[in-house]
């Protein structure tokens, strides 16, 4: 149970990162016993560290979220949050900024959005609106209005330029939570507990197949570069 604790927990804090830079390592005991080094990103860049969360709201005004962290525990999965803060600034090239706090829930949200929203069976962010195994823009655009539900932009934003951005970033946090399923349960023949993530189950067989079979191609190829 802890090792599972320690890969749910893992997962959320690189799914709410970027997964490109500014980590450091976090210690934790493996399965074995031993300990090892998990490079995650703690940037300010959305990461939520081991502290209780908070039930947030806004401050009335100010765009800012505040809350208690009384009686929260540590540890917990990052949910998608009811209600709406306010981003009140981004960047020319699409990134909210602004107010710093809610600039980090923004990375947060949308690494959970996509999380509960995209099965782990697409294999490919891009692709031919033929492929079955990549995402329709029309489920893009489903993701886009999401986050739209509960972000306030600033007035006379680029709503393409930050549509942009939060769609690339939500690529790689997906790619990212995949590659420590990957890691953490397939490498290792384990399997994640479906009580605590319930929307991987109707998927994780087809996922554990891909993956087996996209490793064994890996090592073909291998095989056969070193043989030449």
């Amino acid at each position: 149970m802890a090792d599972d604790e320690t890969a749910r927990y893992i997962m959320e804090q690189i799914i709410a990162g970027d997964g490109s830079g500014d980590n450091v390592p976090l210690s934790y005991i493996d399965e074995e016993g031993t300990q090892a080094d998990m490079f995650l990103n703690m940037s300010a860049d959305g990461n939520e560290e081991q502290q209780p969360q908070q039930q947030l709201a806004v401050k009335e005004g100010s765009g800012e979220p505040s809350g208690s962290t009384q009686g929260q525990k540590t540890r917990g999965r990052t949910k998608v949050m009811e209600g709406r803060l306010v981003i009140t600034e981004v960047t020319e090239e699409g990134r909210p900024v602004a107010p710093e706090k809610v600039a980090k829930k923004y990375v947060s949200q949308i690494g959970a959005i996509v999380r509960d929203n995209v099965p782990i069976s697409i294999r490919e962010w891009k692709g031919r609106s033929t492929n079955p195994y990549a995402l329709p823009e029309t489920e893009k655009n489903m993701l886009w209005e999401d986050v739209k539900r509960h972000f306030t932009f600033p007035k006379g934003y680029s709503e393409k330029d930050v549509k942009a951005w939060t769609l690339k970033k939500m690529a790689t946090q997906f790619q990212t939570f995949k590659k420590m399923l990957d890691t953490h349960y397939i490498k290792k023949g384990k399997t994640p507990d479906f009580n605590a993530w319930p929307k991987l189950r109707d998927h994780w067989d087809a996922f554990v197949e891909y993956k087996r079979s996209e490793e064994g191609v890996k090592k073909i190829m291998t095989n056969t570069a070193n043989a030449s």
